[in-house]
């Protein structure tokens, strides 16, 4: 049902357009207006905008020729961002996305699909010695996301009689005796400080902070191969 935002029955989202990732959140600091476009009212350069008052979402792309987009020369936020449809015409996306080369970027490839990662510049550029223009690699963090209406609308069974008809993904399949949990784990598999065992991602945060705290000590019995984990907990003399 989609991986890629934009679509507009995802739900799971993994990835998304790069020109997204250079476009503004809620306010347009520019204070440049588009035109309107297919019925569609005039906008800023902003994803609340761009979302909520045109059909960028149906497709995700956006035109890159004639010299659209244009990147500010100053923060590098994105403007003049315009739909690639052209007028009285439906929506259509690429068979195929354009392959991203940072090395030798093309307007083109403003359109390619990249994964959502966001950067912190404490956790990438841990000392002045470094440089600031540099991105590394231990500050990006990738991240999933939910649409949370699309979710409530699988789960209201509002595809089971289109998307999901004929398959074991309708709602009625989902069991619900006392609500939902949405659970994501990115640590399932991983082993412990000494190489040995499968531990959960709490279990790992909390053996890396004892590690990195003096005096910290885990409570709480050992996991078993045949037993299902029972999370320790983290107590230090300073907490």
């Amino acid at each position: 049902m989609g991986v890629t935002e934009g679509e507009p029955n995802g739900i799971v989202y993994l990835q998304r357009p790069l020109w997204t990732a250079f476009t503004q959140g809620s306010r347009d600091a520019s204070g440049l207006i588009n035109p309107a476009l297919n019925g569609d009212p005039t906008y800023t350069n902003c994803l609340t905008d761009i979302l909520n008052k045109t059909r960028k979402g149906a497709d995700g792309e956006i035109r890159v020729t004639g010299g659209f987009p244009v990147q500010d020369a100053t923060y590098g936020y994105l403007t003049f961002i315009l739909d690639d449809t052209a007028a009285g015409a439906q929506s259509q996306r690429s068979d195929a996305p354009p392959v991203l080369n940072p090395t030798s970027f093309a307007t083109a490839m403003w359109n390619s699909i990249v994964p959502i990662n966001v950067y912190n510049v404490r956790e990438g550029r841990i000392n002045s010695g470094l440089s600031a223009t540099t991105v590394y690699e231990r500050g990006v963090t990738n991240v999933t996301e939910i649409n949370m209406r699309n979710l409530a609308r699988w789960l209201d069974g509002v595809f089971n009689n289109n998307l999901l008809a004929g398959t074991n993904a309708t709602s009625n399949f989902v069991g619900s005796p006392d609500g939902y949990t949405v659970y994501v784990s990115d640590r399932r598999g991983d082993k412990d400080q000494h190489g040995h065992r499968p531990i959960s991602h709490q279990e790992y945060l909390r053996q890396a902070a004892c590690a990195f705290r003096p005096g910290s000590r885990l409570e709480g019995p050992e996991r078993k191969a045949d037993k299902p984990l029972i999370l320790s907990t983290l107590t230090h003399p300073y907490m």
